[in-house]
């Protein structure tokens, strides 16, 4: 998606990163290497399927699923 944005916003005149800002989210390796380079955000995908696996497994035993992840994340 981001790749399309870059070359739209290019069809539209628009600079970037001066006139607008693009950040992938999926770190795609060609990302340094594009003009201008893109910004990317990296997600373990395989990691966050884990972890939502596990709070709902949490949730439907009566673990306390989400509610009890949210405040140890806090304190």
């Amino acid at each position: 998606m981001a790749l399309g944005v870059l070359r739209a916003l290019q069809e539209a005149g628009r600079r970037v990163p001066d006139d607008v800002s693009v950040v992938g989210y999926d770190d795609i390796p060609e990302a340094p290497y594009l003009l201008p380079p893109l910004t990317t955000v990296h997600n373990d995908f395989a990691e966050t399927g884990r972890r939502a696996l596990d709070l709902l497994l949490r949730e439907l035993r009566g673990d306390g699923g989400a509610a009890s992840t949210r405040s140890s994340r806090s304190g």
